[in-house]
């Protein structure tokens, strides 16, 4: 009897141990997630301010570093990520338009920053298919090549002019104009491509 007592209090404080370790780990990964989202949204914050700043190279570095993370790739962070790629192609390409620049050396770094940004507006395509923002992004890509492209091989801009207007044909009927779309075209996203376009 003894030891049937004595086999029932080591179960009931094994029992006990095991609950307060569970509960202990629970709580413990319960902050790691909150710390975790608090640390992405403090990248986020920089990766804005990084924007705001002209610092292009800093927010895609730090969109990158979000981006790592599969938890992190949401359509969102994909988006800013095109975004910011993209504002990175105009800056550079306005920057040639300064003598006191270093023109050439700029002007070779277009390709791949075109590259960079074609790989991120399709990761932002194809995370959100049926978002209009993704295929205006494309468009401003392609118009800004174009016009690069034009300078350099007339031949070769107009046969990506052909495939632009390819390509416009199936997003106007892919979305066609409606009062949704116009109020999506109103929104803060859409201010940033039109900006772009300037």
């Amino acid at each position: 009897m003894k030891r049937t007592a004595v086999a029932c209090v080591i179960a009931l404080v094994s029992l006990a141990i095991g609950t307060y370790l569970y509960q202990g780990f629970h709580s413990w990964n319960a902050e790691k997630e909150k710390q975790k989202e608090q640390d992405k949204f403090q990248l986020l914050v920089r990766a804005a301010a990084a924007l705001e700043n002209i610092k292009y190279d800093e927010a895609l570095s730090i969109y990158s570093d979000l981006l790592a993370s599969n938890s992190n790739r949401t359509p969102e962070i994909l988006r800013n990520r095109a975004i910011a790629s993209l504002a990175n192609v105009k800056y550079n390409i306005d920057l040639t338009q300064d003598a006191s620049n270093d023109v050439e050396k700029i002007r070779a770094q277009l390709p791949n920053l075109f590259e960079q940004s074609s790989r991120a507006i399709a990761d932002f395509m194809a995370a959100a298919p049926d978002d209009p923002v993704a295929y205006q992004l494309g468009a401003l890509r392609d118009i800004r090549w174009i016009a690069v492209l034009a300078n350099t091989n007339p031949i070769i801009a107009d046969a990506e002019q052909a495939d632009l207007f390819e390509k416009l044909k199936k997003y106007v009927a892919k979305f066609p104009r409606s009062e949704e779309h116009t109020s999506e075209l109103q929104s803060p996203c859409n201010l940033v491509c039109r900006l772009l376009l300037e």
